[in-house]
């Protein structure tokens, strides 16, 4: 549902449109500068049903140029602020934190929090948007540390939203062949893991899937990131 504008006239089209998001889909719609953004991130915060915060987590986010969400990585704490942010910027996130927990337990909410964030350049200085949304729900990036809970060893997991092509895989042996030594380990806890189905039913059609999607575990973020890279070269193999 993204529109970007260049000025401020809308044509009619784009008038039926944002009337349409009134009216029949979303109730409303949000409306923001443009930035050079350079880098996303998100902060989760996990809340007690007895209100008081559990933990907090500092995660690195992928964005399209549209702010499409295209991958997060995650650690399970607050130390890949560092790859980020400087420490005036880690403090600032920290009261924002807080003040955002604050609210929540005075609200009486509980269960899991996302704050999103991003730097941007802006006359060649790069500038902090600490809180540009907060998710009251379960995020990507919750799921990615379910995903660090239950399968990985190592201190670092991805989970990337994939544009690997399923259609010419058939069978998980396949897949396996072209990741080769790069697939999921489950005695260390390491490689490269399929997260979604190569088929799935709807009523009583089975439905071939799209798009494959893939979790990211290592125990470094070069590893992490020479993974990456692997799922991206064949994500350019299998668009052809």
């Amino acid at each position: 549902g993204f529109l970007i504008k260049n000025d401020n006239t809308l044509t009619a089209k784009e008038t039926a449109r944002m009337k349409n998001f009134l009216n029949e889909k979303s109730g409303g719609f949000v409306i923001e500068p443009w930035r050079q953004r350079t880098a996303d991130f998100s902060c989760g915060i996990y809340m007690l049903p007895n209100c008081e915060t559990f933990e907090t987590y500092f995660n690195i986010l992928n964005n399209s140029a549209k702010g499409i969400f295209r991958s997060v990585m995650v650690s399970g704490d607050f130390s890949l602020a560092v790859n980020l942010l400087n420490e005036t910027e880690i403090k600032l996130l920290r009261n924002i934190i807080e003040l955002t927990a604050e609210k929540a337990r005075k609200m009486n909410y509980y269960g899991y929090l996302g704050i999103d964030g991003y730097l941007y350049k802006k006359n060649g200085t790069v500038l902090i948007e600490p809180l540009s949304e907060i998710n009251a729900r379960s995020t990507m990036a919750q799921y990615a540390m379910q995903l660090k809970s239950k399968y990985g060893k190592g201190k670092y997991v991805k989970f990337e939203i994939s544009r690997f092509i399923a259609k010419k895989i058939e069978k998980y042996s396949e897949l396996e062949i072209y990741l080769n030594k790069n697939n999921f380990n489950r005695k260390d806890g390491s490689g490269i893991l399929l997260c979604n189905p190569l088929y799935y039913m709807t009523g009583n059609d089975v439905m071939k899937t799209g798009y494959l999607n893939f979790a990211v575990f290592a125990d470094s973020i070069s590893e992490i990131e020479e993974l990456s890279r692997i799922i991206s070269h064949l994500e350019t193999n299998f668009s052809r």
